[in-house]
């Protein structure tokens, strides 16, 4: 970054000239400059300017402004808002032209102060950016040949296009080929269908965990033989209530609480669309072990992999364009890492071009429940004992949940999710194979995790009860 920035206004290259216009240097006028640099263009090279030059709205400020210099606009200097960064997406457009117009045969220039611009071609243009409690933002370009008008823009997006198109070029910015791929292979999930036989069992698992994450439902833990219903009663309130319905293939068809009650459809024995009253709002496809998970709420398209009883997180895609120039639709990228003791591990990339215009995936709910992404897993079979690790949001940073699940001498399951010294235990009172009742109990853990401090005094004990119908 370094680099790019440190080539403003180097005027002494082939084809510009810069001088100063003599007048006023005493302070600033309200309107327009009369002592700023003036820029010439001659006919030779051609030119790609991008200039980002804020207000100035004081006599300082503008005296601090003449004295900046190239050196000062580094990633370190207190003048980091001069920089090119400072203008969006101009890097990337920046880092593109120059793949496609390199700089031995074109003149590249970046302006931070106000300047007025001569072009010496058959019109003798000028662009005047010399008032200076205006904000100049955008990009110019000049073949530099003296029949051409020079090509302005403000956006920041396809100047690789726009400068091709002038030069009877066929250049393409690699962001615009790689959005169109994306858009392709989007497209192609929501059609695709063929899900193996272990991938549709599981996915009804992970379908329930993935719409009702608030509850905690290990549904591949008990023995679901011929259950026609489950309900689930919390002593603490209402809205932690919950009725599961199932078929008498044992697939869940309906999801119910307090807030709202989604509906399951079923192809080739894999769930596939999911409603909430009238209105569809996810569909699940498959191509063979990876389930694709379409959410209309979220405006997202999650890719998960299986491996073993477990789908990791691997590929998110954007299913809208919230700025128009920005083009990028991959959310996040994870690479799944099966190792030889039949664990396996989830590489999270902090990959997110996106983020400062969805508040929906900058702000997620601070809970150690909150958009939990799987890992680590000890074992992909599932068999207990087992720990399983997640990426959270907790107390305003991510960090990791600790999850263990094994059988205590009185064969009731323990589930204990552990973050930053606070464990949340759930015991199930087992029954053969199917609980009835969860005691959730939060606690405060010693420094070393091993001992119990107190209880929580925050969150109190909860008792959930199960009761269940049969075919």
């Amino acid at each position: 970054m370094k680099n790019l920035l440190i080539i403003c206004l180097l005027f002494t290259a082939i084809g510009v000239k810069a001088q100063t216009v003599k007048g006023n240097k005493k302070a600033v006028n309200k309107w327009g400059c009369t002592s700023c640099d003036t820029l010439i263009l001659k006919p030779g090279k051609p030119v790609l300017i991008f200039h980002n030059i804020p207000p100035v709205l004081s006599a300082d400020e503008f005296q601090h402004v003449r004295q900046l210099k190239e050196s000062d606009l580094s990633d370190e200097s207190i003048n980091y808002k001069f920089g090119l960064s400072a203008l969006s997406n101009a890097q990337r457009e920046w880092d593109e032209l120059q793949i496609h117009f390199p700089k031995e045969k074109f003149n590249y220039k970046y302006l931070f102060k106000h300047t007025y611009l001569k072009v010496m071609n058959s019109t003798r243009e000028v662009v005047n950016m010399l008032t200076l409690p205006d904000e100049y933002k955008g990009f110019v370009y000049w073949s530099g040949k003296a029949g051409d008008k020079v090509v302005k823009r403000e956006e920041m997006y396809q100047l690789t296009e726009l400068v091709a198109k002038h030069r009877k070029a066929r250049f393409r910015s690699g962001y615009m080929i790689k959005h169109d791929q994306d858009s392709v292979a989007i497209a192609h999930y929501k059609t695709v269908f063929n899900p193996t036989r272990e991938s549709a069992g599981q996915a009804l698992f992970f379908a329930v965990n993935l719409n009702f994450k608030d509850y905690y439902l290990p549904l591949q833990l008990f023995n679901l033989k011929d259950v026609k219903e489950i309900k689930l009663t919390s002593d603490v309130s209402n809205y932690r209530n919950v009725i599961l319905d199932f078929n008498n293939k044992g697939q869940v068809i309906k999801m119910l609480d307090a807030l709202k009650a989604v509906s399951v459809e079923y192809k080739d024995g894999a769930p596939h669309l999911f409603t909430d009253g009238n209105v569809q709002f996810q569909e699940f496809s498959y191509s063979g072990d990876t389930v694709i998970v379409a959410n209309k709420w979220d405006h997202k398209l999650d890719l998960y992999t299986r491996a073993g009883n477990f789908y990791f997180k691997t590929k998110s895609y954007l299913l809208y364009e919230p700025v128009r120039y920005r083009k990028e639709l991959v959310l996040s990228q994870n690479d799944l890492i099966l190792q030889a003791d039949g664990s396996a591990d989830l590489a999270v990339q902090a990959y997110n071009p996106n983020k400062d215009v969805l508040d929906m995936l900058t702000a997620p709910a601070v809970n150690e429940e909150s958009r939990q992404t799987i890992t680590h897993v000890s074992s992909v079979t599932g068999t207990l004992p087992l720990t399983i690790k997640y990426r959270v949001y907790y107390d305003s940073k991510f960090t990791v949940l600790t999850e263990e699940q094994y059988m205590d001498a009185k064969g009731n399951l323990i589930l204990d999710k552990t973050v930053d010294g606070i464990r949340r235990r759930h015991l199930f009172k087992m029954k053969d194979g199917r609980p009835l009742s969860l005691t959730i109990k939060t606690q405060i853990l010693s420094d070393d995790g091993k001992s119990v401090l107190s209880e929580s005094k925050r969150f109190k004990p909860q008792v959930i009860n199960f009761s269940y119908q049969y075919y």
